[in-house]
């Protein structure tokens, strides 16, 4: 549901803020296990449903790359654990 919200913001706003702020907010979800396995399970059927505008293959692009960097980053942070920090230990 954050993500729909995400990309309704996005395709109304616009331009390279809203690029920054679906990054900084795709690379604090990715780092947890559950926005992790979301992506995981549902990232393709994004892929494939927004194709045909610009602006959401965009969105998804930038949640791919921020994906894609929380896994480099290494190990997803535990549901339980999550929200006791910033995240990011």
């Amino acid at each position: 549901m954050i993500i729909s919200f995400w990309h309704t913001q996005y395709v109304l706003a616009g331009g390279p803020v809203a690029d920054a702020v679906v990054r900084i907010n795709a690379q604090r979800l990715f780092r947890g296990e559950v926005g992790r396995d979301f992506w995981t399970l549902l990232g393709s059927g994004w892929r494939q449903n927004m194709i045909h505008e610009q602006r959401s293959r965009k969105f998804v692009k930038v949640l791919n790359e921020a994906f894609e960097a929380a896994q480099a980053e290494g190990p997803a942070v535990l549901a339980s654990e999550f929200f006791l920090s910033d995240g990011a230990d």
